[in-house]
């Protein structure tokens, strides 16, 4: 193939980038980039594993959205002769075929001139993902002969190459041999000599990094429908390609590049081997294309010496990128779905229990969050995609893993149990790997992680023992919450000491807890001033956080209002965890919240205290909110987006109130919970204390007088506070703080008080 690179355009290159990265995010693929971000810069040579085509235009696209670098990658010679205009976007992008005459001096003079190289050394898609061996070293299997063979060697020896013709260029300088100098500068296109020493100073730095797709798919897609309608026949091949990369693609899928610790090379030689350099350059070398030659040509001893170092130099580099490239794995559910399922059927388990394989994986998860030196997806650090797998429940992730299992036909699902068939325990190879079995191309990518399977096992076994789950587990589970919704959202303006939630712990197990939930646009440092006071009363004391709250109101656009309830209980049975009684106090939108829970008659609750909350809201907008809603449902479904009004505007000079805005579906989420709790007030059987402004301009005192009156099966107290404020609980007055503490006292002086014991009339001034 005769292929002569153009060099590349800056605005055509740009443009290009510009139009794929707006398909990247139109089709529902977020790339996410972990590691030193100086690296992009700092970085000559990034190695990258390879499982799709479609990496050999991600990386670069990467490094033009983060720094506006243009970039080479090399890619295999069939795709430069499929179509015309493909070779031509290839060019554009400074894709170069792999058989190119003259590759490697042309990549190393590209270096030199500051371009980056994503390089791929395994030499082509590893389908299947095996590349642990069984002896524990790495290695890529031939689809053709099933022989193993390292990684190839050609960035490795790029790299030294380059190096050693670094060396030369100081070399020379030492030497004060201009006319050389000036020679290698007119050849390499270098502005001046000055240029071209500052590039040869320049250590030689390599990034390795790892690409990890999640989920794998193995669904037909529309690629795969209208191959089969307009071609005749659809080879194996082609139908992999399609459904495995199209699904990549056309549905909503993370790939995570992780940077990983850089190989830097520094041209380092002792004088002997400088003398080697300087006799092999004299007599052999004038151009980068007879240096790269060297290993074929090298006739004399000096150029045999050379070429036998840098061989044993390349061999060692090449070892020590082959794990690094590896070790960057974000592990993921489906590793972790996989590898369990695979050992179990492995050990002889002809099926399994669906509640026993979701508890298992949720022990799972909480052991590899807590080994260190390994680097986990959000479907493990965040806890709203794995934490209802904690009492044996489903989630869409396992649904998904399900799902691909029964379509390669892995499995049948009866009930409850899930059943192995023949397919689990075979391997199919080459190109048939990742839609036969993709659970074996998950649990081999994952064998990078020394020691997973025997963890995978112990998980299995505290499931089927029904393993008790310490407090301190579940108490970091609400805090990854936080911390991963923290993270995702793009800008934070709360503190974290005000958004996260609060755990205060009496030294003694036992005791009073108070659950305290704040108010909707709020978060738990809504209420911290009261629980302070609440602990040093001798309580122990949890601040709740409702989700969307305490970090950045697009962190609530993105929270599923039916959660709030679910999430509230799981926060609730932490805490009657590790004490006798538990009284729930809510302010607001946390009051309706904590009628909801009580209303559910959850174990050891022994009072409530409600505040200010609403049964209606004093808005005149606020009737217009479930209409606008399913507008905006409506337009973001034919046209995408958040639709026409993705945002109400709550003007409000509480300063606790974090937020001053409100997603449409937050707001309408929050009259679906009021209207719920409408039904639901009868069943609250907990004493409950009922506080209100008797000037309140939010929530009118009307609220006050009927939620008193709808709770029937409960023993209701109602006092109104003199206040034209809606917000009397946060930096509560001596008189509200006693009726507080007044109540709390009286749920404890009750032996049972949960069944309507009465409670001791509370005074407050009207």
């Amino acid at each position: 193939m005769t292929y002569t690179p153009r060099p590349l355009d800056d605005k055509i290159y740009g443009r290009i980038m510009r139009f794929f990265g707006k398909l990247v995010v139109r089709f529902g693929l977020t790339i996410r980039l972990h590691g030193d971000e100086k690296l992009l810069e700092e970085g000559d040579i990034f190695l990258f594993n390879h499982f799709t085509r479609l990496e050999t235009l991600l990386p670069p696209l990467i490094w033009y959205q983060k720094r506006k670098i243009l970039s080479h990658s090399v890619a295999h010679a069939e795709l430069f002769e499929i179509h015309p205009r493909l070779t031509r976007l290839f060019e554009d992008t400074g894709t170069l075929p792999t058989n190119m005459p003259g590759l490697m001096p042309y990549l190393a003079a590209q270096i030199l001139r500051g371009r980056k190289m994503m390089i791929y050394p395994e030499g082509g898609m590893i389908r299947d993902k095996k590349v642990r061996l069984t002896n524990g070293d790495f290695g890529v299997l031939k689809e053709d002969t099933g022989d193993v063979r390292k990684l190839h060697r050609g960035a490795a020896a790029l790299a030294e190459m380059l190096n050693l013709f670094k060396a030369r260029l100081v070399q020379l300088e030492g030497a004060k041999d201009k006319a050389r100098l000036e020679r290698w500068r007119e050849a390499l296109g270098f502005e001046t000599v000055e240029d071209l020493l500052a590039a040869a100073k320049k250590p030689t730095v390599l990034v390795p990094a790892t690409l990890t797709f999640y989920p794998l798919r193995n669904a037909p897609n529309i690629l795969l429908k209208l191959a089969k309608r307009f071609m005749k026949v659809v080879s194996p091949a082609l139908e992999d390609e399609l459904v495995t990369e199209g699904n990549l693609i056309l549905r909503a899928t993370d790939l995570d590049i992780q940077m990983n610790p850089p190989i830097v090379l520094k041209a380092r030689y002792s004088k002997m081997e400088k003398w080697i350099l300087d006799q092999t350059f004299r007599s052999k070398v004038s151009s980068l294309e007879e240096l790269f030659a060297l290993k074929d040509t090298a006739e004399g001893w000096s150029e045999k010496l050379l070429a036998n170092m840098v061989a044993k130099r390349t061999d060692k580099l090449r070892d020590a990128y082959e794990s690094s490239i590896y070790r960057g794995l974000h592990l993921n559910m489906g590793h972790l779905f996989a590898t369990l399922l695979i050992r179990r059927a492995v050990v002889g388990d002809e099926e399994i229990d669906r509640t026993v394989l979701n508890r298992a994986l949720y022990y799972a998860v909480m052991r590899v969050q807590g080994k260190k030196g390994i680097h986990l997806h959000s479907t493990l650090t965040d806890p709203k995609r794995y934490v209802c797998l904690r009492e044996g429940g489903n989630n869409r992730h396992v649904s998904r893993l399900l799902d691909i299992s029964l379509q390669a036909k892995l499995v049948e699902i009866n009930g409850e149990k899930i059943h192995f068939l023949p397919a689990m325990h075979k391997m199919p190879k080459g190109r048939e790997a990742r839609l036969k079995h993709p659970l074996r191309v998950m649990a081999n990518e994952a064998e990078i992680m020394d020691g997973l399977g025997v963890l995978m096992d112990r998980a299995w076994e505290d499931a089927v023992d029904g393993a008790e789950i310490d407090v301190g587990t579940l108490w970091r589970d609400e805090m990854n919450g936080f911390n991963a919704a923290r993270a995702e959202a793009e800008a934070c303006l709360i503190s974290e000491d005000n958004g996260k939630p609060t755990f205060l712990r009496q030294p003694k197990k036992g005791g009073a807890g108070i659950l305290m939930i704040h108010g909707f646009l709020a978060s738990p440092g809504q209420l911290s001033h009261l629980g302070q006071s609440l602990f040093a009363a001798g309580n122990t004391v949890m601040g709740a956080r409702i989700p969307g709250h305490g970090t950045h109101v697009d962190d609530l656009k993105d929270a599923e209002p039916e959660a709030w309830g679910s999430d509230i209980r799981r926060q609730y049975d932490l805490l009657a965890r590790v004490c006798d009684r538990v009284v729930i106090l809510g302010f607001s939108t946390g009051g309706m919240l904590a009628l909801r829970v009580a209303a559910t008659r959850p174990e050891k609750l022994a009072g409530l205290i409600v505040v200010g909350a609403p049964y209606t809201i004093n808005e005149r907008f606020i009737s217009l909110v479930p209409l606008a809603h399913r507008i905006n449902r409506l337009v973001a479904k034919v046209w995408g987006g958040d639709g026409i009004y993705p945002m109400i505007n709550y003007p409000t000079d509480d300063e606790t109130r974090h937020y001053n805005m409100a997603p449409t579906s937050a707001t309408a989420g929050l009259l679906a919970h009021i209207q719920a709790m409408h039904g639901e007030l009868a069943d609250v059987q907990a004493p409950t204390l009922v506080l209100h402004a008797d000037r309140d301009p939010l929530c009118a005192p009307a609220s006050a007088k009927i939620i008193h009156r709808g709770l029937t099966g409960a023993e209701a107290t109602l006092l109104f506070v003199n206040s034209d404020q809606h917000n009397i609980i946060s930096h509560p007055t001596a008189e509200v703080l006693a009726l507080v503490q007044g109540f709390l006292k009286a749920c404890g002086d009750k032996e049972d008080i949960r069944y309507g014991k009465k409670l001791p009339r509370l005074r407050c001034r009207m």
